[in-house]
């Protein structure tokens, strides 16, 4: 049985829709929120409620919110504001990346460093496991996607870490992977080590790879069968690199003979991949 695992429950593709592939609704990082700033503090329900609608009245029908514990994921809020809207998200279990970890996980006294420098990789993989078949933080919301990230032009030996569990997961579980890339570096070193750890790359969207618009790599990457995703297009101060990454993407589309590059379906096991290249692309 093939289907789709939103916060407010499991759905048919074919009532997926027009599909959003990158977005956060409603968080709290804690990083930013320490540092001050606040223009990346997603905390007024009323003004995030306002653009969702926005989204609906365009044509929108389901997001992929890919807030994960370690960005100040709330996900019961947005499990109500998707009910509010009459719209499907999908939410997020799993890790960012390692410049936000000095934070505390929510529910316990470790930063998000210690914990993942203290757990073995069995035990990271089992909680984001338990994030997609039970639900998020004991709730009755569940994960459809699994998340991990590396930063800019390196991948630190957490992030390895972390890499490595999710991939777990998303095999047990069956749930795809939504991948991190810091200003869409690292990339194909990512790629590599998902196929290393097992990871069927057809299940894998590789997120803000139109903020490094390279023809070489975009078609490299491609060609390992992954997703890209270009989930920039709703920011104003990335336009310059969208006009870039536009010329880039149509190459890329041309050399590989596609309609579409961007990850818009997100199936959980026991299905196969499911994906929709209409969508937002």
């Amino acid at each position: 049985m093939t289907f789709i695992r939103t916060l407010n429950g499991d759905i048919s593709p074919s009532d997926l829709g027009t599909t959003y592939s990158h977005d956060h609704l409603f968080c709290i990082p804690p990083y930013w929120k320490n540092q001050g700033e606040h223009d990346l503090l997603l905390d007024d329900y009323d003004a995030s409620f306002a653009e969702l609608m926005d989204f609906k009245r365009a044509g929108g029908n389901a997001i992929y919110d890919a807030t994960a514990p370690d960005y100040g994921r709330k996900a019961l809020t947005v499990a109500q504001m998707a009910k509010d809207a009459n719209v499907h998200i999908v939410g997020t279990a799993g890790f960012n990346k390692s410049f936000l970890w000095s934070s505390e996980k929510p529910n316990t006294n470790l930063s998000f460093e210690r914990y993942i420098d203290q757990c073995s990789i069995d035990t990271l993989s089992q909680d984001v496991i338990n994030e997609v078949i039970y639900g998020i933080e004991g709730s009755e919301h569940k994960a459809g996607v699994v998340k991990c990230g590396t930063g800019y032009n390196q991948i630190h030996p957490l992030e390895l870490k972390t890499m490595e569990a999710v991939v777990r997961a998303a095999i047990e579980t069956g749930a795809p992977i939504h991948s991190h890339t810091e200003l869409g570096t690292m990339a194909l070193e990512q790629a590599e080590l998902f196929k290393k750890f097992g990871m069927d790359l057809s299940r894998v969207g590789f997120a803000h790879m139109d903020r490094n618009p390279d023809k070489w790599l975009l078609k490299k990457l491609a060609q390992t069968g992954a997703f890209i995703c270009f989930d920039g297009i709703s920011r104003i101060k990335y336009y310059q690199k969208m006009c870039a990454a536009k010329h880039s993407f149509t190459y890329v589309k041309l050399a590989l003979k596609i309609k579409s590059l961007s990850v818009v379906t997100l199936p959980v096991k026991p299905c196969r991949p499911i994906t929709d290249l209409g969508g937002l692309a």
